[in-house]
């Protein structure tokens, strides 16, 4: 623990320091009596030899701290003791007003030619903060200490950062996972370390202090569950710990049955590195997932069709404890009942023959995705909901049963809650699938992803093409506000087709819009610009397409063009849209 000793640079403080301790219970290690030109090395001396706390006054103490880091406490000059100093001074000079003068040394005063005694006052007062030190200093060496061995001897790897989140201390535990020393990851930040971890979601731990970012995540093929918490000191954030710690292992897929599942190609191939985006609408929707994978329970994942789903849930699988297990993919769309059921459970025979067992048996100790489960029978949404509450599988009702450990992930683009009423989905089944559920948006609703998207593929395109084509920035405001209900899949095919017959360096809107028309017509005339008619001119598709958009005002419709308002009016009486337009939108005022 800290010692404390006074430096006193007179010989009559010393006989006031022992007075003070015979009547008061102070604890000081050690009192000294040191010539000034002595008082940086005596202080270095005393903290060899154990102590922490120093009590000096004026000049001695103004040297200790300059020239060490030693905590200092300094004898305060009291008023008592300025009283008596001018005393002193009136009587040597003898004159009845004199004039005075205080030289101040820090937090003392001291004149060439008259030394200022202190009081028992001051050197008490100093006394009193020297122990308070003392307390807080050995309350935070037992907090050290007590840090210290949590860390020493917890089975939790542990990481403790600062506000900016760059490592300051890591235990033996952590290490060991990591697989690297202390001094090659402290000083280093958090993510490049440990890069799974989101960076937004640690800044948001780090700046808002109230969040707990709670993530699964696999280093060195360890599966962890981490939890990163901030630490406050008076409302203040001042780091954060994160803490993780193993997942227990289940029954691994044995080497040579793992390398036929491969070859049959039962093998996720995605991971969340994979899943591009920039939007902050898919970054919660990663988050979701990398917490859904620490999980052995089903998860449903929603979205349009050319949404990430399939990505999804290979991610989901290939982070979780079911990594090393078979990833086996079906689909309900467009078979019966009896196929379903032979899908499913391997009704067509009871056999250990992988091609009769069934999915669900085929992916014992591992992952299903079930594709369209919307489209799944009455009967074999029945026979799930047994599988997953009992994890046990039934064959063609009999009471031969196998066990089962399969993590279930469904994907559907329908609205369940909806069907159920319609009796077309069990209820139960809902229920177990809505518990982990992730919804994806579609493509229009994610700005930043779509613009990346587009560039992308029309980037590719042209360098598979060996073309050079440029979107005017019309033409790109036009594909930006497009619906895409195939999401990723229309775009990409889209764009292919934008390329391969562009005949022109530069793309406009009245191009993109009449391809958009030839490739989608009715789901643009219903989704996109909502049309009652369908123009076979160009021209006037493309005005139709601008007037919408801008909700009949001529003045941003021209704008947009480059044409008059006079030049655009006639373009509208000329092809009738003027009198189609007015009777379908019902307003054609600027």
């Amino acid at each position: 623990m800290s010692g404390i000793c006074l430096f006193v640079p007179k010989e009559e403080m010393l006989q006031q320091a022992h007075h003070i301790l015979e009547q008061e219970d102070y604890i000081i290690d050690d009192i000294k009596f040191i010539n000034t030109s002595d008082a940086v090395s005596e202080a270095r001396s005393a903290l060899a030899s154990g102590i922490n706390i120093i009590i000096a006054r004026g000049y001695q103490a103004s040297l200790i701290k300059q020239y060490t880091k030693i905590p200092l406490v300094e004898i305060v000059l009291t008023g008592q003791e300025t009283g008596i100093l001018i005393t002193k001074a009136k009587k040597l000079v003898k004159k009845e007003n004199p004039v005075i003068a205080i030289i101040g040394f820090r937090n003392m005063f001291q004149d060439p030619n008259l030394f200022l005694s202190s009081t028992e006052d001051s050197i008490r007062e100093a006394f009193k903060v020297a122990q308070k030190m003392k307390y807080m200093s050995d309350t935070e060496m037992k907090n050290i200490a007590q840090l210290e061995t949590l860390l020493d001897y917890s089975f939790s790897g542990i990481i403790k950062m600062n506000n900016e989140g760059n490592i300051l201390i890591v235990n033996h535990v952590m290490q060991e996972i990591l697989q690297k020393r202390a001094d090659d990851v402290i000083g280093k930040h958090i993510t490049e370390i440990i890069k799974d971890i989101e960076p937004n979601n640690i800044e948001e731990v780090l700046t808002e202090g109230n969040n707990v970012y709670s993530t699964f995540i696999r280093i060195n093929d360890i599966a962890l569950v981490v939890i990163i918490a901030a630490v406050k000191v008076e409302n203040k954030i001042d780091g954060a710990i994160l803490s993780c710690h193993r997942v227990k292992k289940i029954k691994q897929v044995e080497t040579e049955t793992f390398r036929e599942l491969y070859l049959s190609g039962y093998i996720a191939q995605g991971d969340f590195k994979d899943i591009i985006h920039f939007s902050k609408e898919m970054q919660k929707c990663i988050g979701l997932a990398r917490v859904y994978a620490q999980s052995r329970n089903p998860v449903l994942i929603c979205g349009e069709i050319g949404t990430e789903k399939d990505l999804f849930a290979q991610s989901i699988h290939n982070s979780s404890l079911y990594k090393n297990g078979p990833f086996v993919s079906v689909n309900c769309y467009g078979i019966t009942d009896e196929m379903q059921s032979n899908l499913f459970f391997g009704d067509s025979a009871i056999s250990s023959s992988e091609k009769e067992q069934g999915a669900l048996a085929m992916a014992n100790h591992g992952t299903i995705l079930i594709h369209e489960i919307d489209k799944m029978s009455m009967n074999c949404q029945y026979r799930l909901v047994k599988a997953i509450r009992y994890k046990s599988l039934i064959r063609n009702d009999v009471e031969k049963t196998m066990s089962l450990d399969v993590r279930v992930i469904a994907t559907t683009t329908k609205n369940l809650s909806a069907m159920i009423s319609e009796g077309l989905f069990r209820e139960d089944l809902y229920y177990i699938l809505h518990g982990l559920i992730i919804d994806i948006p579609p493509l229009r609703k994610r700005g930043e992803d779509l613009e990346y998207f587009l560039d992308s593929y029309i980037k590719e395109y042209c360098n598979m093409y060996s073309r050079y084509h440029v979107l005017t920035t019309g033409a790109k405001k036009i594909l930006l506000g497009y619906t895409w209900n195939g999401n990723i899949i229309q775009l990409e095919s889209f764009c292919e087709r934008l390329i391969l017959t562009a005949n022109h360096r530069t793309l406009d809107e009245i191009y993109v819009t009449n391809l958009i028309n030839d490739l989608y017509p009715s789901i643009h005339t219903k989704s996109i610009v909502n049309m009652p008619v369908s123009y076979k001119n160009p021209e006037a598709q493309t005005l139709m397409y601008v007037l919408v958009r801008h909700n009949g005002n001529r003045a941003l419709a021209a704008e947009e063009l480059g044409i008059s308002k006079t030049t655009l009016w006639r373009h509208m009486k000329k092809y009738g849209i003027a009198n189609k337009y007015e009777s379908f939108n019902g307003n054609s005022q600027e």
